[in-house]
C-alpha cells in the first residue's frame, strides 16, 4: 500500500513527464527537410492518437501573405525559415475550442523538443492569434532581427521619465506656518 502511494505522489509531482506527445516518422523526416532548407516552412498538428504530426511542408514566400497557410479555426504550430533565422509560432485561434486550446499549450513543449532534437535551433519564438495576427507579428520580429528594435523600444521605455504626482492633496507642497503667540 505503501509502495503504491509513493508511486502516485511522483506521479504527480511530475505530471509533465507522463503527457508524453511523441513526433511521427514523416514529421521527423520534414524537420530533417527543414534543416536542410528544402522547405520552409512546417505545420504541425497534435493527432488524434496524442502524436505530433506533420500538418504541411513547404516553400513559402515570406514576402507575400501567410494567412492562407494558417489554419483559422484549430490551433498550430508552424515552423519559419526566413534568411538565417528559423522561427517557432504558436498560432492559436480565438475560436479555437478551449479543450484544443488547452492540449495544444501542453504539448508546445514537446513539440520544441522535437524541433530541437531534428537539429533546429528556433531563435525566434512568437505567438499569433490566427491568420490575421501572423503578418503583423512575423513583421515585428523581422524588424527586430534586422536592426534590434526590441531591444532598443524596451530601453527607450525605461528611460522616460515618470509623471510626478501630488505628493498630498491641495495646491502646490506644503508649507509650515509658525503660529504667532
Amino acid at each position: 500500500e505503501m509502495a503504491r502511494q509513493a508511486r502516485d505522489i511522483t506521479a504527480k509531482s511530475t505530471a509533465m513527464g507522463v503527457i508524453p506527445f511523441e513526433a511521427t516518422d514523416e514529421l521527423r523526416r520534414q524537420l530533417e527537410a527543414f534543416k536542410a532548407g528544402a522547405v520552409n516552412w512546417v505545420g504541425m498538428a497534435v493527432t488524434a492518437d496524442g502524436a505530433i504530426g506533420l500538418g504541411e511542408a513547404r516553400t513559402v514566400d515570406v514576402k507575400s501573405s501567410l494567412a492562407p497557410h494558417v489554419d483559422a479555426a484549430e490551433p498550430r504550430f508552424y515552423l519559419l525559415q526566413h534568411g538565417d533565422t528559423a522561427f517557432f509560432v504558436y498560432s492559436c485561434p480565438e475560436g479555437a475550442p478551449v479543450r484544443l486550446k488547452m492540449t495544444y499549450s501542453t504539448a508546445r513543449a514537446s513539440v520544441v523538443a522535437a524541433v530541437a532534437a531534428a537539429g533546429t535551433d528556433c531563435s525566434k519564438s512568437f505567438e499569433c492569434g490566427g491568420p490575421e495576427e501572423i503578418e503583423e507579428a512575423l513583421a515585428y520580429e523581422l524588424k527586430g532581427v534586422a536592426d534590434g528594435a526590441n531591444a532598443g523600444a524596451l530601453s527607450a521605455a525605461a528611460d522616460a521619465p515618470l509623471p510626478s504626482k501630488p505628493s498630498r492633496p491641495g495646491r502646490g507642497r506644503g508649507r509650515l506656518t509658525a503660529k504667532r503667540p
